[in-house]
């Protein structure tokens, strides 16, 4: 998968190194492709290889609990079915956005090999992956019934 992605990569930076040829100030194409870089490029400055991507593991998981968690105001805590032998609890700070039984039953994106993380609450075995600005609302990305549970993302 890793080698497909970069061959398409190298495919899709093809057409790029041929404008920088074209451009009409006869720049050396290298100078030029610094150019084309430089105005499609003025936000993102943080970017990953495809490698990095690919550590990342992510599965269709199933919410089979969701609660509050006593003493923590932002947290919600998850167990979650994502297709082992046994649930993984998960903690997630979306408690101002839902309650609990909004997520019961659904299915959700889990990253998966994230290193547990010890809380005062318990262990966090994962991620639960959401959209929005945490500050003012979030949405958890929730799947279509028909995904198979433990199915990874790719």
């Amino acid at each position: 998968m890793v080698e497909a992605s970069k061959e398409s990569l190298a495919q899709a930076a093809a057409p790029v190194a041929s404008k920088a040829v074209a451009k009409k100030d006869n720049k050396p194409a290298k100078e030029a492709a610094t150019d084309i870089d430089a105005e499609t490029n003025t936000e993102q400055t943080d970017y990953i290889g495809i490698e990095d991507f690919a550590k990342v593991e992510m599965k269709v998981a199933h919410v089979l609990a969701c609660n509050h968690v006593e003493g923590a105001d932002k947290l919600l805590q998850f167990t979650l079915d994502v297709g082992e032998d046994k649930p993984r609890n998960v903690f997630s700070g979306i408690r101002k956005f839902y309650e609990p039984e909004q997520l019961l039953d659904k299915k959700v994106i889990c990253v998966t090999n994230l290193a547990p993380r010890k809380m005062k609450f318990g262990v966090s075995e994962g991620m639960v992956l959401s959209t929005g600005n945490p500050k003012t609302q979030l949405t958890v990305v929730t799947l279509p019934d028909n995904c198979v549970i433990g199915d990874v993302l790719a």
